[in-house]
């Protein structure tokens, strides 16, 4: 990512997340995306805590990001998104309300 970019991350994460926490989602997403069987060991009660809590975070930084360093930023997440939802499947019985990356399952289930 592109230190103008960085940047602005950094001002988001000291005025609305932590320091560091765009990172480690973004560290979360590739891990999850290539295992997705791994988020759903953290299903509560069929609750999809761990992605909903990544994906929140980077769905925040994404909407709080100026143009370019959205983009940029937006061009790490799509590949990892591409291929979650290549791992996946859509789960007919989630909400429709439920962002995306909530209903979705390995096709194991």
């Amino acid at each position: 990512m592109p230190r103008w970019a960085l940047a602005d991350v950094h001002r988001f994460e000291a005025t609305v997340l932590r320091p560091g926490d765009v990172g480690q989602a973004l560290r979360d997403l590739r891990r999850h995306a290539r295992n997705p069987r791994r988020l759903e060991a953290h299903r509560v009660d069929g609750c999809p805590c761990g992605e909903n809590l990544i994906r929140w975070t980077l769905e925040t930084a994404l909407e709080a990001l100026p143009g370019r360093s959205r983009a940029a930023l937006r061009a790490l997440i799509k590949p990892l998104d591409d291929e979650f939802r290549r791992r996946t499947v859509l789960d007919p019985s989630a909400p429709p309300a439920w962002p995306w990356w909530q209903r979705r399952v390995t096709s194991s289930q």
